[in-house]
């Protein structure tokens, strides 16, 4: 999870991995970008979001040994 603190205001972004998006499907729904609003949202954010940014990793580094 990241945080930037503003005037007034801060911004999270959270980040989750998934094995694929099947995975995601199984987990969320048909399709994994909707969002689920939580009942009280509205109370907390400034603005709702409509979807979910979906990207993929195309390049993985292992740790050295």
């Amino acid at each position: 999870m990241f945080r930037e603190d503003r005037d007034g205001e801060s911004e999270f972004v959270t980040i989750s991995y998934w094995e694929s998006i099947e995975a995601m499907s199984r987990f969320a729904g048909p399709d994994p970008r909707r969002i689920h609003h939580l009942e009280r949202d509205a109370e907390f954010l400034i603005e709702l979001p409509e979807g979910v940014q979906v990207l993929e990793i195309v390049l993985h580094r292992p740790p050295a040994p």
